[in-house]
């Protein structure tokens, strides 16, 4: 059977001609050698193909499907991809590239195709996705919200990883609970343009949230933001911060706080900061997927102001749902934690959380720095393309997880220190009073299990220090009680003289350490006046 023909290599690819002297197309063809005018023989039997399939079959994809001037082999769309992904190439420096490989003299010279690029690398992205999740044999499926997203390989869901009869485990809730981690990057901005006309392929497919519903929940909520009462927090203080010239400001994201994964349907632009009514449609739709498990731990940086009025938000609005039966526990990283009030660490450190591991609830920065590398790139795209892009690179951050989520090398560090604590553990207890330790045993799990529905219960893991009293008041207090004898004030005295010498030594020798080997006169003066102090001092003492 007659199949299609390609002549190679025999045209300049300053050839402007639509057919050869023999009628066959002329195709401008670009392959990861170069850009190539190539003279295309079509099979011409009754039932052959049409033109464009018969192309996707030697591995060339059209770049238009009428007037067909220029294909795209799958070798050059498919290492765009991943130059894309891996050294975060933008696609006008990737068609310098092969301008240059094509002519290093003249590479201006050469046809220029970056706009059908731009379009078919698109579509080429979006149809490698569709073949890795299993849409692309049937266009009559319909792709749903996170399709084409992956999720983490290790978190609990059902269906995937548990058992049928998980639910059964009634001792196992810390088994089957998730903990999410929540932030906004306001590198990943979006630039207002003036025509931002654009066909969305991923639509809600990816990690990106459905837009239409999204933003009718944006018009209905009400983005009244409370002063907060805990520390002055930018997060809290300046979501009303506005660019004119973005359409986004940056990126809200939900990921699962032990394994760094991103969860789909859960990526929210902001309008102007980091507002309650953003994060709190990212996080319903991060609850919505939990499938009957009954706990999940939430961390995030400002959760004390957060967490007030949730409940209160997600009952007044429409767009806002989750099971009810879901129980959530609050955490703030352990980065951001110092910064909050006392009372915060006892109240929403991750290290008092029951169940979720050892997490500190940074995660989503370490992605973050990641995927900066490619925002400065998606700032001026359309809101389509740059949602395209980002979904991509957050898949690929998810495929790196779920490839490396056997790996155990953060288990070698971690093994000395296990045997650190047992032994500090274990003398604590053996030191302790053992009624105390039952007392405390008791407290801590009754307060465990209050915090869900009263997060002050934690409040009894809140060490409350007192101040020692300074040197001064030490020796007032000794001086002034009449129950000592006069020879122990004395002593008193004459060790607090002593003290004093030291403390005017350790200082005189820091100033000619400053001094240097060429002191000023005035340095000098200084130096001598405290060293006659000290002769004088140290008469006293003897």
């Amino acid at each position: 059977m007659a199949s299609i023909q390609a002549e190679l290599d025999s045209f300049s690819a300053f050839d402007t001609r639509h057919y050869d002297d023999a009628g066959n197309h002329l195709l401008t063809v670009v392959d990861i050698s170069g850009i190539h005018i190539t003279a295309i023989c079509p099979c011409k039997c009754p039932q052959q193909s049409p033109f464009q399939a018969q192309l996707l079959q030697i591995g060339l994809y059209p770049a238009t499907q009428k007037s067909l001037r220029t294909a795209f082999t799958f070798q050059l769309l498919e290492s765009f991809r991943l130059m894309n992904l891996e050294g975060k190439v933008t696609t006008m420096s990737f068609y310098k590239y092969l301008r240059r490989v094509t002519d290093p003299i003249l590479p201006h010279a050469t046809p220029d195709r970056y706009k059908e690029l731009l379009r078919i690398s698109r579509q080429w992205r979006y149809l490698q996705n569709k073949l890795v999740f299993g849409f692309a044999h049937d266009s009559r499926v319909k792709v749903k919200d996170g399709d084409l997203a992956y999720f983490c390989p290790a978190c609990p869901q059902p269906g995937v990883n548990l058992s049928e009869d998980w639910i059964e485990d009634l001792g196992g809730a810390w088994k089957y609970s998730r903990s999410f981690v929540m932030d906004g990057n306001f590198s990943a901005e979006h630039m207002k343009l003036k025509n931002d006309d654009d066909f969305d392929l991923t639509g809600r497919s990816g990690y990106f949230t459905a837009s239409p519903r999204y933003q009718a929940h944006l018009q209905i909520a009400d983005n009244k933001q409370p002063k907060s009462t805990c520390h002055e927090h930018k997060a809290v203080n300046q979501v009303h911060a506005t660019q004119k010239h973005l359409a986004a400001t940056g990126i809200g994201a939900i990921a699962c706080a032990r394994h760094g994964c991103f969860v789909p349907d859960t990526v929210v632009d902001f309008q102007k900061g980091e507002q309650q009514v953003n994060m709190d449609y990212a996080l319903c739709r991060a609850l919505g997927k939990l499938e009957g498990m009954p706990r999940a731990a939430v961390i995030y940086n400002i959760a004390c102001q957060f967490n007030v009025h949730f409940s209160a938000r997600v009952s007044r609005s429409d767009y806002l749902k989750f099971s009810d039966t879901i129980q959530i526990i609050w955490g703030i990283g352990l980065f951001h934690i110092h910064g909050h009030q006392d009372v915060c660490l006892s109240r929403y450190s991750p290290d008092l959380i029951p169940g979720i591991g050892k997490v500190d609830g940074k995660v989503l920065e370490t992605l973050w720095s990641q995927l900066n590398e490619i925002c400065g790139s998606t700032r001026s795209m359309t809101a389509a393309h740059r949602q395209e892009v980002l979904n991509d690179h957050m898949l690929d951050s998810n495929r790196k997880k779920m490839l490396n989520i056997v790996s155990i090398e953060e288990i070698y560090p971690s093994t000395p220190g296990l045997g650190v604590t047992e032994e500090g553990y274990r003398n604590l207890t053996a030191n302790a009073d053992q009624s105390l330790i039952t007392q405390w045993i008791i407290q801590a799990e009754e307060a465990q299990t209050r915090c869900f529905a009263d997060v002050t219960a934690m409040d009894i893991f809140d060490v409350q220090l007192q101040r020692a009293p300074t040197r001064a008041e030490m020796q007032l207090q000794l001086a002034e009680d009449p129950a000592q004898p006069s020879s122990t004030r004395s002593v008193t005295s004459w060790l607090s003289l002593g003290l004093k010498i030291e403390e005017l030594q350790l200082r005189i020798a820091g100033l000619v350490k400053q001094a240097g080997a060429n002191p000023t006169i005035t340095e000098r003066l200084d130096i001598d006046r405290r060293k006659t102090r000290l002769d004088n001092m140290i008469d006293d003492f003897s």
